[in-house]
Formats: structure tokens, C-alpha cells, sequence
């Protein structure tokens, strides 16, 4: 297996201050790939140096390793009868030479200083600044990685914490944020990864869910919580999004998920009930006309110039509707023939003083009252003596 080549992560991914979680897991995957995760994780330790056999010398009696004379001679020659043997004799002693697998327990010293090289190598060179997290390029692998276990490790567990409260505390005040909330949680999840945190779906489902305002949100809060993955809920929420604000859901994809038909949402201040053409709100089709007792979105007050002139319009309406009405009245009376109109005349003939007739309104029409510009959302705001509901 081939161990030349290493792999260096991009800039973002490489060891900081604050991915250490994140770091670890993908280096320890690098190194398992080469085969040699077990050197930095302490699993193959350095061998001992190799014992050659060596030939010990003759020694003589007199303690010189030289021999001389006849004596020299004849140990000569005893030497060289047994010559043939020696390569015979260290291949007894010296063990096979062979190659192990990268991954072996009991490589070679020679292997052993390869493999470590390339597992350090692997560490090294994706650390953004080694020299400040104290790291050398002469330390073994496994120095390199105890090295930074003892600076992460000991703060690991409240980033941990932290970064998982950050993670909770977002939340989405209203539907038309919801794009730019999703993108915010997903960031969040990242981060605290990155620290070290497991974020496993079926909790990321819960924290989404939780973000979401009840108000808005709670039919789908109840549909979504059967899903199985984070992504299915993403998915459905931005698709949530473009029905009811305005964009083009996708082709195919239809409302299978959110129970929004019947339920119109405006696209000008995100409240129910109503559409962008009767909104009160600033910017709605209606800005201006808003009841008494109506409160606008913060931020969505209606400006002043067209709450006056929306005020002007509808006194000039009533106006209008008074001068019709009267004359309609009064051609309708006109045409009617002499005959008792009221029970009181049938019961005291015509001629009969009546009693003086209570004020109640600028006319008494004989049909039925209009009702000028009325809608669902109007609560009957009046207009300068309550004469007309709107």
C-alpha cells in the first residue's frame, strides 16, 4: 500500500481554536485511510534497535587476540575449514528479512520510523500554526497528538456546552424570516460540530420545531415531528415559505406537507386572515383605513399623510351616500299614494295629531341602510357621528 501522498485539508477545516471536535474526527479518518491511526493513538509502539550477531574472537592463553607461531598456523587453518559455514551460521541467527503490512503490530524499527513519519506528517501539516499549539516537526506522531489532546481536551466539554446553548437559543419571531432562521440554525449545528458536539437528527428535528412560533406555526409543528431526518423538515419548511409568501414552489412538489389552504396569510405585515389588498399595514392596499381599534405591526405603522387622506375620502363617501340616499327617499315618497303608511294612522285616521317624533338621524330612509366599503376585517369604525359602519 502506497503512503506517499498526504492530504491537506482546506484552510477552514484545519486545526484552530475552536474545531477541535470537528478536526479530530476527520483527521483520525486520514489516518485510518493510510493505515497508520494506531501510531499517534498509541497502538504501536517503537521497537526496540535490532541485535546483530557478532563472531567473537579467539582468545589465548596469554590474553592476546592474536594468534602467533605454529599455534597461529594451525587455528588458521581450522579457520578456514570451517569458513564454508559461517554464511550457514548468521543465517541461523539473523532473523528473515521481510516487508510487513502497513498496518502491522510489530513492524520493523525501519518501518516503524516510515510509518510514524507519515502519520506526524499527516497531523503537522494540517495544524493552521503548529508552533503555537507546540508542536515540532521532529516529534513523533504520538507526541504530536498528546500534545494536542492537552490543550483541547480540558476545554472541549464547556464549547461543548456552549455551543449547544447558542444552537437552542434561536429562534424566528415571524414566517417571512423563515429562510434567512433555517440558514441561522444550520450555521449554529455547524459551529457546534465543530466543537466536538453530535447533533444527531432526530434532536436537530426538536431544536427546529422549538424555534418555530406556536402561533404561526402550530399545525405544522404537529405535522413535522413525524419526520425522520432534519433535512425532510428543512425541506418542508422552505417550501412552507415560498406558498405563502409569494414564490413559486417548485414544479411537482404542490402543499403536501403544511396545512395552509384557508388559512391566507398577508405578505405585507405576515398576519392571518387577510391579503396583501386589505391590509391596514404600511405598504398595504388598504394603508390608511384601519378601525379604531386596530394595532399595527411593529415597524408596519401606516403614515400619517394617507391615514388623513384615507379619513378625507371616507367623510366625502358618507357625504355622498347621504345626498343618494335622501333622494332616493324622497322619489320613493313621492311615488307612494295617499294611504296609511303607519299603524298609527290606521288606528287614528290620518288627520290624527301625532306625537312630536323623536331626532335620531339626518334621514329615515324606507329601505333597507347601506353599508359602504364593508369587509371581514372592518370592525365598524365611524365616521363623524357614527351615521355609516366601515
Amino acid at each position: 500500500m502506497s503512503t506517499g501522498h498526504i492530504q491537506i485539508l482546506p484552510a477552514e477545516k484545519q486545526l484552530g481554536d475552536d474545531n477541535w471536535g470537528s478536526w479530530k474526527e476527520i483527521v483520525i479518518s486520514l489516518l485510518r485511510g493510510k493505515g497508520v491511526d494506531g501510531y499517534p493513538l498509541g497502538k504501536i509502539r517503537r521497537p526496540g534497535a535490532p541485535v546483530h550477531p557478532t563472531i567473537p574472537a579467539e582468545v589465548s592463553s596469554d590474553g592476546d587476540t592474536t594468534p602467533t607461531g605454529t599455534s597461529a598456523s594451525a587455528e588458521q587453518a581450522s579457520l578456514s575449514a570451517s569458513a564454508s559455514q559461517i554464511p550457514s551460521s548468521i543465517s541461523a541467527v539473523l532473523p528473515a528479512s521481510t516487508t510487513t503490512s502497513v498496518n502491522s503490530l510489530t513492524p520493523s524499527l525501519e518501518e516503524w520510523l516510515l510509518r510514524d513519519a507519515m502519520a506526524g506528517a499527516i497531523i503537522y501539516q494540517n495544524v493552521k500554526d503548529p508552533a503555537v499549539h507546540g508542536l515540532s516537526a521532529a516529534d513523533t506522531s504520538r507526541e504530536m497528538w498528546v500534545a494536542l489532546h492537552g490543550k483541547f481536551d480540558r476545554k472541549t466539554e464547556v464549547v461543548k456546552g456552549l455551543r449547544m446553548a447558542e444552537l437552542r437559543s434561536v429562534k424566528l419571531d415571524s414566517g417571512r424570516n423563515l429562510l434567512k432562521h433555517l440558514d441561522d440554525l444550520a450555521r449554529a449545528r455547524a459551529r457546534a460540530v465543530d466543537a466536538g458536539c453530535r447533533v444527531y437528527d432526530i434532536e436537530m428535528i426538536g431544536i427546529i420545531l422549538q424555534s418555530l412560533p406556536a402561533a404561526e406555526f402550530g399545525p405544522s409543528i404537529i405535522a413535522l415531528q413525524t419526520k425522520a431526518y432534519a433535512h425532510e423538515v428543512v425541506a418542508e419548511l422552505r417550501q412552507y415559505h415560498d406558498i405563502v409568501y409569494g414564490r413559486e414552489p417548485a414544479p411537482g412538489t404542490g402543499n403536501n406537507a403544511l396545512a395552509v389552504a384557508g388559512r391566507p396569510t398577508c405578505s405585507n405585515c405576515s398576519r392571518f386572515g387577510h391579503g396583501r389588498e386589505q391590509c391596514f399595514a404600511r405598504g398595504g392596499g388598504r394603508e390608511g383605513y384601519a378601525p379604531s381599534s386596530w394595532r399595527p405591526p411593529r415597524g408596519k405603522e401606516p403614515r400619517k399623510e394617507l391615514t388623513q387622506a384615507a379619513r378625507d375620502e371616507r367623510s366625502r363617501q358618507v357625504q355622498t351616500a347621504l345626498v343618494r340616499l335622501n333622494a332616493e327617499a324622497a322619489a320613493l315618497a313621492a311615488s307612494t299614494p295617499t294611504a296609511p303608511t303607519s299603524t298609527y294612522e290606521m288606528n287614528h285616521g290620518a288627520a290624527a295629531a301625532r306625537p312630536p317624533a323623536a331626532a335620531y338621524a339626518a334621514f329615515a330612509a324606507p329601505t333597507a341602510m347601506y353599508v359602504l366599503g364593508s369587509d371581514d376585517e372592518a370592525d365598524g369604525m365611524d365616521i363623524e357621528g357614527k351615521v355609516l359602519g366601515f
